[in-house]
């Protein structure tokens, strides 16, 4: 049933969209009537009901396709992790064995096999932490402008973008502050689903 319904609506459309189409076919569309802003608010509504389908159609693409790449890196990790392993061991019994001399990588044709020394790597509660950095003398201070309180008291002097900004209690223009777009009116549209 919904699907006879949504092709009479389409149908429906279609016959006004060559309807308007006749009547201003040399001269450019303009709204200027209810009956044309309602057909104009059905096509929005028409037009963004097929891109939240599309949208609704990848993101299930996307969650597949997330969940077979997972499941094929998973089992390719258990691979990498056991020849890892192998190859571990094995490079053990060249170093048990003084085969690597004082050499710490091991050269093969399809690549290479090494140790490294590494540094230990810290999980951190920086609340507690700075408390103790605090007693030690050991604390960094970030300075960065106050924008909350700046924004409070500037005003552009002109209304484009790039224009200058000037501090309403001293009357400087303030540097490094520029107008990105200036405020107006923001127009939209709403369609009733």
């Amino acid at each position: 049933m919904t699907l006879q319904l949504d092709t009479v609506h389409t149908d429906y459309l279609d016959y006004l969209d060559a309807q308007i189409e006749d009547q201003e076919e040399n001269k450019p569309f303009e709204i200027d009537s209810d009956n044309k802003a309602e057909w104009a608010l059905r096509k929005v509504s028409e037009a963004q009901r097929r891109m939240a389908a599309r949208e609704e159609f990848v993101a299930r693409e996307i969650d597949r396709l997330n969940a077979w790449r997972e499941a094929e890196d998973k089992r390719d990790q258990g691979t990498v992790d056991y020849m890892e392993s192998l190859l571990y061991a094995y490079y053990e019994t060249l170093r048990a064995t003084g085969a690597l001399g004082r050499r710490k990588v091991y050269k093969l044709p399809s690549g290479e096999i090494t140790t490294r020394t590494t540094q230990p790597k810290y999980k951190r509660d920086d609340s507690k932490l700075l408390q103790y950095a605090r007693e030690i003398g050991e604390v960094r201070v970030k300075e960065e402008p106050d924008w909350s309180a700046i924004r409070g008291r500037i005003r552009p002097v002109a209304e484009h973008p790039g224009a200058e900004v000037v501090d309403t209690e001293t009357g400087e223009i303030i540097p490094g502050v520029l107008v990105e777009l200036p405020a107006g009116e923001r127009f939209s549209v709403k369609v009733v689903e």
